[in-house]
């Protein structure tokens, strides 16, 4: 009698049955953990993600903004989970249980463990599939970064600070203040 050996699961099937909460990523089809964040990388994300939500208010029907962990599917072997994510009114129909589409603006906090994952790997992602604006923080350095997507189909600086106001290009108006997102 011979015994009949169930399939491997796949990357996509192992991601689908962790615990729900689990910061947790699929990149080319590998499944990526992350440690929690730290007090003050929750701290910035925080921040950030008020300040765009209390922009947004004021302003019906121009989209919505969501915080980790929740996952955006940018394609079917890649499940990211951005710290802060906007999704323009006209990708509203992308939101269900989780993110189905591409989001038009992220927003990342370096940890030391995931600097390379950030600057690297997720930039390039988020470049390749239509990520209008990325912006990237750096608790460490308390700087700010902010590329938008040219014609070229690749990342421009828009602008790099570590002090004053930090405009988005993507959202007219809305920016933040360092001195606010770094304030612990």
């Amino acid at each position: 009698m011979s015994a009949t050996l169930a399939p491997a699961l796949s990357a996509r099937e192992r991601w689908a049955a962790l615990p729900e909460g689990t910061r947790a990523e699929l990149i080319d089809n590998q499944i990526i953990m992350s440690p929690s964040p730290t007090s003050f990388h929750q701290s910035i994300a925080l921040t950030f993600a008020s300040e765009l939500r209390n922009f947004l208010k004021k302003r019906p029907g121009m989209g919505k903004a969501f915080i980790a962990p929740l996952d955006v599917e940018i394609a079917p072997d890649y499940i990211l989970q951005p710290d802060v994510l906007y999704l323009s009114a006209a990708k509203q129909k992308y939101v269900g249980a989780y993110i189905q589409g591409t989001p038009d603006l992220v927003l990342e906090v370096l940890s030391p463990g995931n600097v390379h994952n950030d600057l690297v790997v997720k930039k390039n992602l988020y470049e390749s599939h239509g990520v209008a604006e990325y912006w990237i923080v750096d608790p460490e350095t308390q700087t700010v970064e902010v590329l938008y997507l040219a014609e070229t189909g690749q990342y421009q600086i828009h602008q790099r600070a570590q002090s004053g106001r930090v405009e988005s290009k993507l959202i007219s108006g809305f920016g933040v203040e360092l001195e606010e997102l770094f304030f612990m």
